[in-house]
């Protein structure tokens, strides 16, 4: 979560600071904000001291932290800007309050709000933006969104699963949650642990286990069959099944043999520590610029045969694959955490180069002498 926001609020008739300087405003004394600049009769002030006197129909520049933004809401005198609720639905519980990032390739990107008709194609509100290190000067209407910008948006959850699911935002939190039902919580958890027990004590498989406790978890009511089916990652099954088939068709076709023997034929001369080294090397390069997941259903058929064509082990070969595909430290996109991260802690792209390749290079160096001694060839 951001630290804070930019917002635009306008002081109505009743607000407590009509008259009021700003080191005594309720704003700065009850939300903690801190107020940039003040819009009135078509002037814009951006020297506001602690006695600059607020006025009715003044436009604020604020910053404020997230936590603030729910009360403002419902602060009574005060219209944040960007607040496009119909009347009929001010206090319909359907809209809550989010906070997103815009993801690298969102269409989103490159328009402002007011451009992108925002608030009529999606009935929902930026109610403030955060750009990585900078301070917004224009009307946020008018901001041109970039990827990584974070968004305060004000919305129901189907809009939001709706962008969500067209890549257009990735919701990083929702601030008013709702309250905890200890009804299905505390089956949920007896459901949870009783998976893990399960499989723990080889009374059956995963698998079973956890199949068996999803369906539990409909039975006992904690989720309705529609929750449990927006639940399931489909992207991600699908992905699997269509790597995991191209890693079978290497196998089947003799493609993982054929790279094999190319592999065996160049470093076969050399020692079998040094092939491991340089499949460890290829191996976390690969996922860090494409997938972990492709990269290991594509490289486990091609060193399975390469330990067949060498007449040695596999298993140090599965091993280094396993650990090189772990290593997702050196981009921003090679891991969905890292992306998350990324413009909430204002990092750059250099930044996951300096620290993460130094961190893939030890572990690599590392990983080439301790994995033959505990998995000899």
């Amino acid at each position: 979560t951001a630290e804070e926001y930019i917002t635009e609020l306008k002081v109505e008739k009743d607000a407590p600071d009509n008259n009021r300087s700003v080191i005594k405003s309720k704003l700065v004394e009850n939300f903690d904000v801190r107020i940039l600049s003040i819009f009135r009769d078509g002037i814009l002030n951006h020297h506001v001291g602690p006695g600059t006197i607020l006025l009715q129909g003044d436009i604020l520049k604020v910053i404020v932290p997230p936590s603030s933004f729910n009360r403002l809401l419902e602060a009574k005198g005060y219209h944040i800007i960007g607040d496009k609720r119909p009347d009929s639905d001010q206090k319909n519980s359907s809209y809550r309050l989010y906070e997103v990032i815009l993801p690298f390739g969102s269409s989103l990107t490159g328009s402002s709000l007011q451009a992108l008709k925002f608030s009529q194609k999606y009935n929902s509100s930026v109610l403030a933006i955060r750009h990585r290190n900078e301070i917004i000067i224009d009307k946020l209407a008018q901001v041109a969104l970039r990827e990584g910008d974070m968004l305060l948006v004000l919305g129901k959850q189907e809009t939001i699963d709706l962008l969500e699911s067209q890549k257009l935002i990735v919701t990083l939190s929702e601030f008013d949650k709702k309250k905890t039902d200890y009804r299905k919580a505390i089956p949920a958890i007896l459901i949870g642990i009783g998976v893990i027990l399960v499989a723990a004590l080889n009374l059956t498989g995963i698998l079973i286990s956890a199949m068996v406790g999803a369906l539990l978890m409909i039975l006992t009511g904690v989720l309705t069959p529609n929750e449990a089916y927006k639940a399931v990652e489909w992207k991600v099954i699908f992905m699997m099944a269509g790597v995991l088939s191209m890693g079978a068709a290497l196998e089947k076709t003799g493609g993982a043999e054929l790279i094999a023997q190319f592999i065996e034929a160049n470093l076969g001369q050399y020692d079998a520590r040094i092939t491991l080294s340089i499949i460890y090397l290829v191996s976390f390069v690969s996922t860090n610029l494409i997938s972990s997941k492709a990269t290991a259903a594509l490289m486990a058929p091609v060193v399975i045969s390469l330990a067949a064509a060498m007449d040695i082990s596999y298993r140090p070969f599965l091993v280094a694959v396993m650990f090189a595909c772990s290593l997702t430290f050196m981009t921003p996109m090679s891991y969905p955490t890292n992306t998350m991260v990324y413009a909430p802690g204002n990092y750059k792209f250099n930044d996951f180069l300096k620290f993460g390749t130094p961190l893939n290079l030890i572990t690599w160096i590392a990983a080439s002498f301790i994995i033959p001694y505990f998995f000899p060839f």
